[in-house]
C-alpha cells in the first residue's frame, strides 16, 4: 500500500512537471490529465472519497477534457511556439521572485526560534 502511494505521488510531482516543460500544447494538456488522476487515485487511498470522486468529475470530468478541445481546435503551430522567446526573461525574475519568497517564509517557520522545527 505504502508502495502505490510514493508511486502516485512521483507520478503527479512528474506529470506536473511535465505539463511545465512540454513544449507541444497537447501533450501538456495530457500530462495535466494524468496529473488529476494520480491526484485523484491518491485521495482515493488516503480513504477521501468524495474529494476523489470531486477531482475526478470536475477537474478530470469538465476542465481538463475543456482544455484538451480547446487546444485541439486552436490547432497552435510548434513554429510560432519557438519564436516567442520574449518573455524568458521575465518568467526567470518571476520564478527567481517565488522562490526567494518560499524560501524566506520556510525559513521564518522552521526557524529556531519557532516550536515547529522540534
Amino acid at each position: 500500500m505504502i508502495i502505490l502511494t510514493y508511486f502516485m505521488c512521483a507520478l503527479v510531482l512528474i506529470s506536473a512537471s511535465m505539463v511545465i516543460i512540454s513544449k507541444n500544447p497537447l501533450h501538456s494538456v495530457l500530462f495535466l490529465v494524468t496529473c488529476f488522476l494520480a491526484a485523484s487515485i491518491l485521495l482515493f487511498l488516503f480513504e477521501n472519497e468524495f474529494l476523489a470522486l470531486f477531482f475526478l468529475t470536475i477537474y478530470l470530468g469538465a476542465i481538463a477534457i475543456l482544455f484538451l478541445f480547446v487546444v485541439m481546435m486552436l490547432d497552435i503551430k510548434y513554429r510560432d511556439l519557438q519564436t516567442s522567446r520574449l518573455y524568458f526573461p521575465i518568467g526567470i525574475l518571476i520564478g527567481g521572485t517565488v522562490l526567494i519568497e518560499i524560501y524566506s517564509a520556510f525559513s521564518k517557520v522552521f526557524s529556531k526560534k519557532t516550536n515547529l522545527s522540534n
